[in-house]
């Protein structure tokens, strides 16, 4: 059972597509973190994170639907919305949007991103570096979008950052070597580090 003591203030609680994919033990744990986190004041991000060898496309996406209702931020890569939803456009984010999350991001990898906040569709094009390895990709780009919800940054400067975030993790062998601290992260946006450690 979910614990909501645990939470201690959190002001998100992120959760991912793959723990539900585990078993029904599971499901019901990430519906329940979810339903009690947002309980408790903090904001639900849900990352889809797909993966067709844990379960089938049916199965995912109704697991998603059923627990967008207490999602804030929803994020999904284009691969895995066109496996779960057939789409992966401006129509799905605002159709996944009416469903509960306030904000709904989609990865789109080297196009970038792109994003529905309080109604308005924002494009962020992607950093252009070279692949050594894309492991954790998905991951760093959620971790830089919440890291800008947590420094108050726009919307806009969430998927600049979370674009960056993806573009260090994949220009670097590794699921999260290539991620930079604050001041890395700064550099890079302002051109001044070059990809690469």
């Amino acid at each position: 059972a979910f614990d909501a003591g645990y939470l201690g203030g959190a002001k998100f609680v992120h959760l991912t597509g793959i723990t539900p994919a585990l078993s029904e033990d599971c499901r019901a744990f990430v519906l329940q973190a979810a339903r009690e986190a947002r309980a408790s004041g903090a904001r639900v991000s849900f990352d889809v994170n797909y993966r067709s060898k844990l379960w089938g496309p049916e199965e995912a996406r109704e697991f998603v639907e059923e627990i967008l209702p207490d999602v804030y931020l929803l994020l999904a890569g284009d691969e895995e919305a066109r496996a779960l939803w057939g789409s992966d456009d401006e129509s799905l984010v605002r159709d996944l949007a009416r469903k509960g999350p306030k904000e709904v991001v989609l990865k789109t990898g080297s196009a970038g991103s792109l994003a529905l906040v309080d109604g308005e569709v924002l494009e962020h094009p992607a950093f252009t570096v070279a692949e050594v390895d894309p492991v954790g990709a998905g991951d760093a780009f959620a971790a830089g979008y919440l890291a800008g919800h947590l420094w108050n940054l726009s919307a806009d400067d969430r998927l600049r950052v979370a674009n960056a975030m993806g573009a260090l993790s994949v220009a670097t062998l590794g699921d999260y070597e290539g991620l930079p601290d604050r001041d890395e992260l700064r550099a890079f946006l302002e051109g001044e580090r070059s990809l690469g450690r």
